[in-house]
């Protein structure tokens, strides 16, 4: 019987720019001489063009490096691992991750306030309630080390470092929206849910930051129900986390050792409209699926404030002025557009030049999906730190052919 092949090495302990002093280029030629994971570096030969300094520095981070994750000691991965690469340690760390995503009563840091978070470590699945026991969330986070989220970086973190400012947000963070950017993933959670085939309930369908805002002012204003719906659909995006993380994980790492690319194929049993959850349970707990559920009678003495606010959609910060189709907006590359951006501290109109984004190997429309927080290029690539993406070219119908050089 044949032997089963071994697991490929964790991209992980493939990596070598959390190393001062080495960038990706430098990775590179290690890779290319050979050294592909850190066991290697001390018996292949080293390139020449690497010096002397920095292969000896390579070799003493190795140590630490190797000793850091052998003790799980996420912080120095989240200390010395470039923002844009935390996606590296995604498998390392999954025994103590946390996917999560939050929902608020605004956009402003300031004015207003959360009101639901989401919770899922791969296997239990819990919420914590403005007024009942979102207390407790920083207590659920004291032993994570790795955090999942959705333009976390911008919002979630942000708006949960104001409401706690004990609680501990030291962890590795995998941001999903720039890596699945730079796979050629555009829009928003639920855009991009659609284009790998992730379907919703029933009941969540359709339904965005907006509809939460308002789902939580039903609520206060008495609908017992509309918290039970709000609780679904924040924990659809959750757990919806999870299969896009693989696929940054798999695509990034396929795109930086073997130069290729992978699809939304990987995941074809996520493929189907989640099972109904059950609307109540007949005690508290966790149910079967592992969601902490609430009797009635908890929800009505939940403590609300009762006041007005602005409501934003809490998933867009872009509004684009579109031509044509009112749920398509399609531009020509170099044309100027005059956006509403929204941030923490409320809207700012300005025009942009919009530009292809950067896709290896692949072909789609320079299309705006729905309203979204929209980077063309990685921070790092625009500040001139970084390498520059492969070049992009425009066919006769203005669509973005992105090729590896």
């Amino acid at each position: 019987m044949p032997r089963a092949p071994a697991p490929p090495p964790s991209m992980l302990r493939e990596t070598f720019v959390h190393i001062p002093g080495v960038g990706y280029r430098t990775e590179e030629r290690l890779w290319r001489k050979g050294i592909r994971t850190w066991d290697d570096f001390s018996v292949a030969s080293k390139p020449r063009r690497v010096p002397a300094r920095v292969l000896r520095r390579i070799g003493d981070e190795i140590v630490r490096s190797d000793e850091a994750l052998r003790r799980g000691r996420h912080r120095y991965f989240a200390r010395n691992l470039p923002p844009r690469d935390h996606w590296r340690a995604w498998p390392e760390f999954a025994n103590a991750i946390a996917y999560l995503d939050i929902e608020t009563t605004g956009l402003s840091i300031g004015r207003d306030a959360v009101t639901v978070v989401g919770v899922f470590d791969g296997t239990r699945r819990r919420s914590f309630i403005q007024g009942d026991n979102l207390e407790d969330l920083p207590a659920a986070m004291e032993r994570v080390k790795l955090l999942v989220t959705f333009n976390g970086s911008r919002f979630d973190v942000p708006f949960l470092r104001k409401a706690f400012p004990r609680m501990a947000l030291d962890q590795i963070h995998l941001d999903l929206v720039h890596p699945l950017r730079r796979l050629g993933f555009v829009g928003g959670l639920k855009a991009i849910e659609s284009q790998v085939g992730i379907l919703r309930s029933e009941e969540t369908t359709g339904l965005g930051g907006f509809d939460a805002v308002r789902l939580w002012h039903a609520f206060d204003a008495g609908d017992d129900d509309a918290l039970d719906l709000l609780l679904e659909y924040n924990m659809e995006d959750v757990v919806n986390l999870e299969p896009l993380a693989e696929l940054a994980y798999e695509g990034l790492r396929s795109l930086c050792l073997d130069g290729g690319f992978v699809t939304a194929d990987r995941l074809p049993q996520r493929s189907k409209p989640p099972a109904r959850v059950p609307q109540k349970t007949a005690a508290e707990g966790p149910t079967s699926d592992g969601l902490v559920r609430f009797r009635a009678p908890v929800r009505r003495r939940l403590h609300r404030r009762r006041e007005s606010v602005e409501v934003h959609d809490l998933l867009g910060d872009l509004v684009l002025e579109s031509r044509g189709d009112a749920d398509r907006g399609q531009h020509d590359a170099g044309s100027k557009l005059s956006i509403l951006e929204r941030d923490m501290d409320g809207p700012e109109a300005r025009s942009i030049e919009l530009r292809p984004s950067p896709i290896p190997g692949r072909l789609r429309p320079l299309a705006v999906h729905e309203a979204q927080s929209l980077e063309f290029l990685d921070p790092a690539v625009a500040c001139g730190d970084r390498n520059s993406e492969p070049a992009t070219e425009l066919d006769s119908r203005c669509r973005a052919i992105e090729r590896s050089q």
